[in-house]
């Protein structure tokens, strides 16, 4: 354990990284790493400073895009129209027009144009108003 050093790990997390690991991972691996030093050093079986704690954890962004197929849609609005046609109507709006659930939900028919076919948008987190 003496042979370890910050240094050690900053290598050993920029190989986890080019192997294509996930940051989540390199992070669960060096957080494994730390606990073993603190248990070694609580059961004395180890008296250095624990390595991990000057080593910069990555940072976790592990989202990803997906959209749903056509296929998909099709099917989720078929069964949302069983359980509910409320549902199945927001789901679809949300669907067609890229809206999030709380942009629906303060939709008013003041926001509603039928003769041109569009929404009136208003969204707090961009603080904008879009026509969609």
């Amino acid at each position: 354990m003496q042979d370890i050093s910050p240094f050690t790990l900053e290598s050993l997390k920029k190989k986890m990284k080019g192997a294509g690991l996930a940051p989540a991972t390199v992070k669960r691996d060096l957080a494994i790493v730390g606990r073993i030093f603190n248990y070694a050093k609580n059961n004395d079986l180890y008296n250095g400073d624990n390595p991990v704690a000057k080593v910069k954890k990555p940072s976790e962004d592990n989202r990803r895009t997906r959209f749903l197929s056509q296929e998909e849609s099709m099917t989720l609005l078929a069964e949302l129209g069983k359980v509910s046609p409320t549902v199945h109507d927001i789901a679809l709006i949300s669907l067609r027009c890229g809206l999030r659930a709380g942009e629906i939900f303060k939709l008013t028919w003041n926001d509603v144009d039928f003769r041109n076919g569009t929404f009136l948008i208003r969204t707090l987190k961009a603080a904008e108003t879009v026509m969609r």
